[in-house]
């Protein structure tokens, strides 16, 4: 992910975002598959608006504890 401007990208990857998380790939699907996170396909990427990952952690990781 490259923030040049200083701002968070729009979107982001599985990968990133469960780097950005400190969570397995398997548990942000988990959570795109629950519908605890959205995401959007782009071809073959699935990505994730950055807003709504900065939402899902304010919710609390889907109610993990």
């Amino acid at each position: 992910m490259k923030q040049s401007t200083g701002h968070p990208p729009m979107a982001v990857s599985v990968n990133e975002a469960a780097r950005l998380l400190s969570v397995s790939r398997v548990t942000i699907y988990r959570a795109i598959w629950r519908g605890e996170l959205k995401a959007m396909k782009l071809g073959a990427r699935t990505l994730i608006p950055y807003k709504e990952l900065e939402a899902f952690l304010e919710r609390g990781l889907g109610g993990r504890r």
